[in-house]
């Protein structure tokens, strides 16, 4: 049974909010970067503006976005990523993945699948 179209555009606008959302993301720890290197004030405002808008997208994305230091503790969730389980941002910041994800979604590396 071959999906709706509304179902494959769906699809399509949300690997698309994805893809935008880590470009983002990016650009973020860009602006991290570029503080360090001591870039000129006008590239580090126009990074910087990129970063809040993207950064705010992802706060704001119908898709749940985590992320997780080496040790696998959330360093980030979205809101979506907080109703999916349940829980505010403060109850998933610093908490082990390994206690909200069950154990097979969760690569040997500790990213997940």
């Amino acid at each position: 049974m071959r999906p709706s179209e509304e179902v494959i555009q769906r699809g399509a606008a949300l690997i698309a909010m994805g893809l935008m959302a880590w470009v983002g993301w990016q650009l973020v720890e860009s602006v991290e970067a570029a503080q360090q290197l001591r870039i000129d004030s006008c590239l580090r405002q126009v990074a910087e503006d990129a970063a809040t808008f993207f950064r705010s997208m992802v706060d704001h994305v119908p898709i749940g976005i985590s992320r997780t230091d080496l040790s696998g503790h959330f360093v980030y969730v979205n809101e979506e990523f907080c109703q999916m389980f349940g829980a505010s941002v403060d109850d998933l910041l610093g908490k082990p993945q390994h206690e909200l994800v069950p154990q097979l979604a969760v690569k040997p590396s500790g990213s997940m699948i």
